[in-house]
């Protein structure tokens, strides 16, 4: 067990340890991304963000057109009346 905490505590010191480098990499790559969509901003371009938000908002307003749309009757076949006889 003193091995292992020695091994650990050597690994931490000298910022080695893959629980560390995993963090590392993990903030890297979110500050990457960060900067991705602050320079899509400053070039006037849509963010991905901004593009969900667009096709979502076109979503919800094609269902509540639907809604609002009347549907065309719907009349019963001449199958359901020779069947129900």
């Amino acid at each position: 067990m003193a091995d292992q905490l020695d091994r650990d505590y050597e690994l931490l010191t000298y910022n080695q340890h893959p629980f560390q480098l995993f963090a590392y990499r993990l903030h890297n790559r979110f500050l990457q991304r960060r900067n991705e969509k602050w320079e899509q901003i400053n070039k006037g371009e849509k963010t991905v963000e901004q593009l969900g938000m667009i096709e979502a908002e076109y979503k919800f307003l094609f269902t509540l057109g639907s809604l609002w749309m009347p549907r065309p009757r719907s009349y019963p076949s001449a199958r359901s009346y020779l069947w129900s006889a």
